[in-house]
């Protein structure tokens, strides 16, 4: 028996999802500390495994959120492309001036500490970062001190391929652009844009006609196969950074993973939940989880600074957890600063990409749009 596709995040459902991508937040910022004040544990199973896993997860419920946002609200073009560029740009673009100043701040107070997240050619990489092509086909070039940022640079490719393949023009000469896109892209964003896929089709795929609490089991129960899979898998067809998928290339391993948290996602229980009432409660939960991007994005540099600023003579245990918390402190502050502009950010796209269709001669109004 097969229930209703029509789903909303307004329950406990999009509550839990809001929880789940912080939680990942949260495990890469403990996995990446462990890697700058305890570099011997680098590849150890816990947490740096999960630390990967996390991205997959991320992948997934974007793609997820997307289906959504792009149902239920961002029914054209350029409403798509208004809201996906605030999105990323409003952090991202902010998140490479403060590493930008972390990196320099760090060279200056401790060079010893720098000089291990230094590989040259800095000014290349930051500019090919900004417009979000370090990661397509065999580079991976983002900066080493906040390498993190890779995801983004598979994460841009995605929106921009989803909005030019749905929102295109009929007939074939409508595939042309997507096309050339993908080419563009290359093998490493294709092949892990599959785990991003994964999350837009388990939104719209009618699911069973389970009873709340089942859904709810199996959610719990798929999410932690997705965990232990992370973590006894191998790595196929080769180890994270093996040249020349770099971050995509355990891409089987992921799309196993991807696969399970996708199965996860797809039993949630939201085609049947009724609305939370938005409390007060329920506003700081969502002010919680939209910081799950700033602290992804801005903690990589922030311990590396702290790790310049705090005295090599204290015992290595309390300067990683004195690091870790004020980093977590700073993230959140400039989270929420960020946060704070965020319309100016949607009021400079709307302009910019208003004249970019006039200059094209396009109407927002005539562009093709997404059918209900």
């Amino acid at each position: 028996m097969i229930g209703s596709s029509v789903k909303s995040l307004k329950g406990a459902s999009g509550v839990v999802l809001d929880l789940l991508r912080l939680l990942c937040s949260l495990v890469v910022l403990v996995a990446h500390s462990q890697a700058v004040w305890f570099p011997e544990h680098l590849n150890d199973l816990l947490p740096s495994h999960l630390s990967h896993g996390a991205v997959v997860i991320f992948f997934v419920l974007s793609g997820y959120v997307i289906a959504y946002t792009t149902v239920n609200g961002h029914r054209s073009p350029f409403e798509y492309a208004i809201a996906r560029l605030t999105r990323l740009c409003s952090v991202y673009f902010p998140a490479i001036a403060v590493t930008i100043f972390c990196a320099l701040a760090a060279y200056f107070i401790n060079p010893t500490v720098y000089a291990d997240y230094d590989r040259g050619n800095n000014i290349s990489r930051y500019l090919i970062s900004l417009i979000y092509c370090n990661e397509i086909w065999f580079l991976s070039a983002a900066p080493i001190i906040n390498g993190p940022i890779w995801s983004l640079g598979y994460e841009f490719w995605y929106y921009v391929l989803f909005g030019v393949a749905v929102y295109r023009f009929k007939g074939w000469k409508g595939w042309i652009l997507p096309v050339v896109i993908a080419l563009f892209a290359g093998p490493k964003i294709l092949l892990m844009m599959l785990i991003w896929v994964m999350g837009w089709a388990v939104f719209h795929l009618k699911k069973p006609a389970l009873n709340i609490t089942l859904c709810w089991v199996l959610v719990g129960f798929f999410l932690s196969i997705s965990i232990l899979l992370m973590v006894i898998l191998p790595s196929l067809p080769f180890n994270v950074g093996h040249s020349p998928l770099y971050w995509g290339a355990s891409f089987i391993t992921d799309w196993i993973v991807g696969i399970v948290v996708a199965l996860a996602i797809w039993l949630l229980p939201a085609d049947m939940e009724p609305p939370l009432k938005d409390t007060r409660v329920l506003k700081k939960v969502r002010v919680i989880a939209n910081l799950t991007f700033p602290i992804y994005v801005l903690h990589f540099p922030m311990l590396v600074l702290m790790k310049c600023l705090l005295p090599p003579a204290l015992d290595p245990a309390l300067c990683w957890l004195v690091g870790s918390l004020s980093t977590l402190v700073i993230c959140i502050f400039l989270g929420l600063l960020f946060e704070a502009y965020k319309y100016k950010w949607k009021d400079f796209f709307t302009w910019l990409l208003a004249r970019i269709f006039a200059l094209l001669n396009f109407q927002k109004e005539a562009l093709p749009a997404m059918k209900k």
